[in-house]
């Protein structure tokens, strides 16, 4: 078993998973982010925070990407005002391969060392990327 759920995504005939954990944020750490985005941005009105919380909660977003996706938010923002749909898309993804994608790959030349197997799973990351990202559960 991984060491933390892992959720696929597909995007463009491709698949990714995240570095961040499937386990959703308590609610203390909730409110606490949105103070933060309050407090930033002051002209926000009370019904983004309620459906900010409530897209938080729904998606089962870790505490680890909300503080990371509300600190790029109020880093990076330039638009008089943030949409949710902005802060709920911040995720840092890793592109997986599947056995015969990693065979495919290194027959033109990629050498297997380039990649690492997902614990618990038949899945494949770029031990470059992962290491970059922080993804810490791929067979060494």
């Amino acid at each position: 078993m991984p060491e933390k759920s892992i959720r696929i995504i597909s995007r463009n005939e491709e698949s990714y998973i995240s570095v961040y954990k499937n386990t959703p944020a308590p609610g203390q750490v909730v409110a606490k982010q949105m103070a933060r985005i309050a407090q930033s941005f002051p002209k926000l009105k009370k019904n983004f925070y309620a459906s900010l919380t409530e897209r938080v909660k729904t998606m089962g977003i870790c505490e680890e990407r909300l503080i990371a996706a509300v600190d790029h938010c109020i880093e990076n923002f330039r638009y008089p005002e943030p949409m949710v749909g902005e802060i709920l898309a911040h995720d840092k993804l890793i592109k997986i391969y599947t056995y015969h994608q990693i065979i495919d790959l290194i027959f033109r030349g990629d050498k297997q060392s380039y990649y690492g197997v997902i614990k618990g799973t038949k899945l494949w990351v770029s031990r470059d990327e992962a290491e970059r990202l922080g993804l810490t559960y791929i067979v060494k």
